[in-house]
């Protein structure tokens, strides 16, 4: 039996991670998208190997989670997902360490190059509106490479649409 609604998947994940964050400010977002993402990382290990834990409760940080995550699941198609999730913990661990409105403006041209942050971190309209979008996708892409994980070992078989 084949699947056909990973995408839809995405598509639902995103929408509701965007409209969770209505009228969340700059480091909000970031913190919250951090905390939602890395999540989202540890269920893709607790679903990708046979004892995730000696993973999980050993000390591991975002950084080391993305990078087993990385080791399991990468492909050509989607390497630019796991640039975008790194970019975002470089944005995170930039302003637990020392603001500079420079450096982060670098890192958040990564994440995309249509978002302007402005004096005090503060985003127009329009940058945080393209931030959460941005976001949002990553969120919904790591939850549908979760699911297909684990639709497969259900013994699933998996169709891509959209």
């Amino acid at each position: 039996r084949e699947k056909k609604f990973i995408s839809s998947v995405s598509e639902q994940a995103a929408d509701f991670f965007a409209s969770s964050f209505t009228g969340s400010d700059f480091e909000t977002l970031i913190l919250r998208s951090h905390l939602w993402v890395e999540r989202q990382l540890e269920k893709i290990i607790e679903n990708s190997v046979n004892k995730p834990n000696r993973i999980l409760e050993s000390r591991f940080n975002f950084s080391n989670k993305l990078a087993v995550v990385r080791a399991l699941v990468e492909t050509d198609k989607n390497k630019n997902l796991f640039l975008l999730v790194d970019s975002l913990n470089k944005i995170r661990n930039q302003m637990a360490h020392n603001i500079e409105n420079d450096k982060l403006q670098v890192l958040i041209k990564k994440l995309n190059s249509d978002i302007i942050l402005g004096e005090n971190n503060q985003l127009e309209d329009e940058s945080t509106q393209k931030l959460k979008i941005t976001l949002a996708q990553m969120y919904g892409v790591l939850i549908a490479i979760n699911e297909v994980i684990v639709l497969e070992k259900e013994g699933e078989t998996i169709t891509f649409v959209g």
